[in-house]
């Protein structure tokens, strides 16, 4: 009888070891699969999106104007430059598009009332992991920001402004100094103006406010262009910061490669043409 109580429990332990064993590979293998699997989903959002505008833009150039649109001549969605008549009717809220040749950064960027929905949602407003790249919910984009700033997410698969990471090298800079930002009336050229890591949490030391927009005067908004260029890893050549200029901030997270686990990658321009 002993023996064979004995024998009943081994089988029920060598059950529950191998099934529990089972659902563990299982779950890994998912973990596995999974991760490229929604990098792919990403890629295909991308190539869907620019798919669509190639469409719209194949519409919209059977009557192509030539006029020069300005923010003051505040214009219809159907007045818009070629380009962004496409993209507006895909969504509402993208509001440019930016390219970093060298780098994967080829995106839509986007604006809402907060600077949260877009964490987590898609060009189409859909639940993603990677969210989409977006505008601070400050800046007017109406032409008149003199600092715009962006956000996106440092993606393990290299997708968002991971790649922005490539500007630690100065050598990547050299061959890739220019960012180019298609926005509602013009395609706008930025240069590398600066490039560094900045901690966020000021219970463990210095917090720089990189991402201000608004400033009292010309002398407030050239000093604070000033600091974060000297702020640089390396030094640029970019032109200096005049009361005329325009800039372009650019954030993600550096997912623990930084000083601090919460710092910040930034990469700034400066508008050349």
């Amino acid at each position: 009888m002993g023996t064979g109580s004995s024998a009943v429990k081994n089988f029920f332990l060598n059950f529950f070891i191998f099934f529990f064993s089972a659902v563990f590979i299982i779950c890994i293998s998912l973990f596995i699969m999974l991760g490229p699997l929604d990098s792919a989903r990403r890629e295909y959002e991308r190539q869907e999106l620019a798919s669509q505008i190639s469409l719209d833009l194949r519409v919209f150039d059977e009557e192509p104007s030539s006029e020069i649109l300005t923010p003051e001549s505040d214009p219809e969605p159907d007045q818009y430059i070629p380009f962004f008549q496409g993209l507006l009717y895909v969504n509402e809220d993208i509001r440019a598009w930016l390219q970093i040749p060298g780098t994967k950064v080829d995106y839509p960027i986007m604006q809402s009332g907060d600077n949260e929905f877009y964490l987590k949602h898609n060009y189409k407003k859909e639940k993603s992991a990677g969210g989409s790249l977006f505008f601070d919910c400050a800046n007017a984009l109406d032409g008149t920001d003199r600092v715009l700033v962006a956000y996106g997410h440092n993606m393990r698969d290299g997708s968002m402004l991971a790649s922005l990471k490539s500007y630690k090298k100065e050598e990547f800079y050299r061959e890739n100094r220019y960012m180019y930002l298609d926005t509602d009336y013009a395609p706008e050229k930025y240069e590398l103006l600066s490039v560094f890591e900045q901690n966020v949490d000021p219970n463990l030391g210095d917090v720089f406010k990189y991402n201000k927009i608004d400033f009292d005067n010309d002398a407030e908004f050239i000093s604070h262009m000033n600091e974060l260029r000297a702020k640089s890893i390396y030094q640029t050549d970019a032109p200096q910061v005049t009361a005329d200029s325009r800039i372009l901030v650019l954030q993600t997270c550096t997912n623990g490669t930084g000083i601090y686990n919460n710092d910040r990658f930034v990469v700034v321009g400066i508008k050349v043409n």
